[in-house]
């Protein structure tokens, strides 16, 4: 699994070419077909809280890809 946040290498390469698969998933993307769920009443703040209850960068990634997507940044 990679994390959004790390560069991905390998110490040992070997003679062959290695081949890897990045796939992401995006629910806030227009062209999936499916309607989205609101899980909160106010999802901005749904999101903010779970950045403040989570310190590491591994769980606030997809966070803060989130909030990207949706125009808002970094608050101070």
């Amino acid at each position: 699994m990679f994390n959004a946040l790390l560069m991905h290498a390998t110490s040992n390469p070997g003679p062959k070419r290695r081949l890897s698969c990045d796939i992401r998933f995006f629910p806030l993307t227009g062209f999936v077909p499916s309607r989205p769920n609101v899980i909160s009443p106010r999802p901005m703040k749904a999101i903010r809280d779970a950045l403040q209850a989570h310190d590491g960068p591994t769980l606030q990634a997809p966070l803060r890809e989130a909030l990207a997507f949706l125009g808002q940044g970094r608050r101070r």
